[in-house]
């Protein structure tokens, strides 16, 4: 990813967690609507995956006119 962030989505297994154990984890509940009767409805767990960026250069306009060049190194 060459330090920018990635985002993944798949369904919760043990194998995508390994996958993407160097991940942030966030975990939803989805709704699954394939081999489900009408009128029924299915969920299953899905994990969204997020890998930081190295480093992150910008500024926030939402804090006013007194808006500082903010430097972070996330680890």
């Amino acid at each position: 990813s060459e330090g920018h962030p990635v985002i993944v989505s798949n369904s919760d297994t043990s194998l995508i967690r390994s996958l993407y154990r160097n991940f942030t984890h966030h975990y939803i509940k989805a709704k699954r609507s394939i081999g489900v009767s009408a009128g029924e409805s299915k969920s299953a767990t899905e994990i969204i995956a997020v890998s930081g960026a190295r480093c992150w250069v910008g500024f926030a306009p939402s804090r006013g006119v007194d808006s500082s060049a903010v430097y972070e190194v996330r680890v």
